[in-house]
């Protein structure tokens, strides 16, 4: 038997182990960095400690403007046991703490990071720690212009102001704020309240924001995409699948008024005279939330039968809509739409879409019949009831059990269209606009049409 291939093996292996050690030793073993949204050139330097400019020559990047999301950056070798130590500031910090939680002088912190005398802190702000040698020289004074500039990021579904700068963590996401991001679009985004989002960070309610800063958004699932100042409202597919009848429409103004024409031709399509203005409100967050996904209508008006019901349901009244969005799971629709304030929200997960409607009194419920089949409404107790994908359950998401008796008790699936052939037997109160819904303002004329498509 040839033993001489084990016997090269075994010769072979200690100089290996020894080149592994050494690397090792040295600080030279292989490290990436995956560039997150929020990152700069100047910033993944210093996090490293390593030189911003051999950072870019490592990984031929000519200009910090090429930085991009998503790119996976080699790391060179550290500085070595003199490298500057940062400290990024969070809610509560003072130079005054600071200095005394690394043993530095205020004078040399505030002189290393061009730190007024009055100069106030911000949040997310990365400052550098002065050395023990006294070296008050800092560390990127010799950082290439615009290392300090964020990557540009994609807008979310080709939406023009729409961007996802979040990352998912632990107990929710990292949301990076972007350049004219404030704390109401972030929060909306998210589906929480302002003054929700302001305590979980620290920070007040009226807070300016700073590009770069990192808020945490508690019990969020994943990053979703948030309005810069750039957005404006983009045009929405609507399809009716029982008539197949396509149209877009740009559902509100810049300012978040209704469009009156979008209003009147969507209620056309769901065979409404005139649906709830509050309706296209919610459809307009829910096409910020999954930009570039039709909508397809189940089910609009439906005849009130006083046979079997004393009160006209949603469906009869002009305030609801069976929908679901196309390439989106109805799971993930309506652990969005549940959040919403004041509605009806209802989840079917036996059949084919996710009920919505306005009213007073926010009420969830999750019905598993079939399609067409009475309704069997299920109590919070029930496995079966839909509970949210988050942690948390949804940010203090009510539960609740069977819907209040107003609801129709079955559902419809696509072919089951029970419209009336006119559209006049509405309750007169269907047409609840506020006074100045129709008062447009002097540009409106120049906005793009409210129905840019009817088939």
């Amino acid at each position: 038997m040839n033993h001489a291939p084990h016997r090269l093996f075994r010769s072979l292996v200690p100089p290996v182990l020894a080149l592994a050690l050494l690397l090792v030793t040295l600080g030279l073993e292989a490290r990436t960095h995956r560039v997150q949204p929020g990152d700069t050139v100047a910033r993944i330097a210093r996090k490293y400690r390593v030189d911003p400019n051999v950072l870019m020559q490592r990984n031929r990047i000519k200009s910090p403007d090429e930085l991009r999301v998503g790119t996976e950056l080699d790391i060179p070798p550290p500085a070595g046991k003199n490298a500057r130590q940062t400290h990024l500031v969070k809610s509560g910090d003072t130079v005054a703490r600071i200095a005394r939680k690394y043993g530095v002088q205020q004078d040399d912190l505030r002189g290393l990071n061009d730190l007024g005398p009055k100069a106030l802190l911000k949040l997310g702000q990365l400052l550098q720690i002065p050395r023990s040698d006294g070296d008050c020289v800092p560390d990127d004074a010799a950082t290439p212009k615009g290392a300090d500039k964020q990557p540009a990021l994609p807008f979310a579904g080709g939406v023009r102001g729409l961007v996802v700068s979040g990352v998912a963590v632990t107990d929710g996401v990292d949301h990076t704020v972007q350049p004219t991001q404030s704390l109401a679009m972030i929060a909306r985004a998210y589906g929480m309240g302002e003054g929700q989002l302001a305590r979980a960070n620290g920070i007040a309610r009226r807070a300016k924001l700073n590009a770069g800063q990192v808020l945490r958004i508690p019990g969020a699932v994943e990053a979703v995409p948030v309005r810069t100042a750039a957005y404006r409202p983009h045009p929405v597919q609507f399809i009716r699948l029982k008539k197949t009848q396509r149209m877009k429409l740009v559902l509100t103004f810049p300012d978040g008024r209704i469009r009156p024409q979008s209003r009147a031709a969507l209620s056309r399509l769901l065979g409404y005279r005139n649906m709830h203005p509050r309706l296209l409100e919610l459809f307009q967050q829910i096409a910020e939330r999954f930009p570039g996904h039709a909508v397809e209508i189940i089910s609009g008006y439906r005849k009130h039968n006083p046979k079997t019901k004393k009160k006209p349901g949603p469906h009869a009244r002009g305030v609801a809509v069976d929908f679901r969005l196309q390439g989106i799971a109805n799971e993930v629709l309506y652990d969005y739409i549940r959040r919403f304030d004041r509605v009806g929200a209802g989840y079917y997960p036996n059949s084919v879409h996710v009920h919505l409607d306005v009213r007073d009194k926010k009420y969830l419920w999750t019905d598993v019949s079939g399609r067409g089949e009475k309704a069997i409404y299920v109590t919070p107790d029930d496995p079966r009831y839909f509970r949210g994908l988050s942690p948390d359950g949804g940010n203090g998401v009510t539960p609740g059990g069977a819907p209040p008796d107003d609801l129709d008790d079955d559902h419809e699936s696509p072919d089951d269209d029970r419209e009336s052939p006119d559209d006049d037997r509405e309750s007169p109160d269907d047409d609840r606009e506020s006074p100045d819904d129709d008062r447009e303002s002097p540009d409106d004329d120049r906005e793009s049409p409210d129905v840019l498509e009817d088939d």
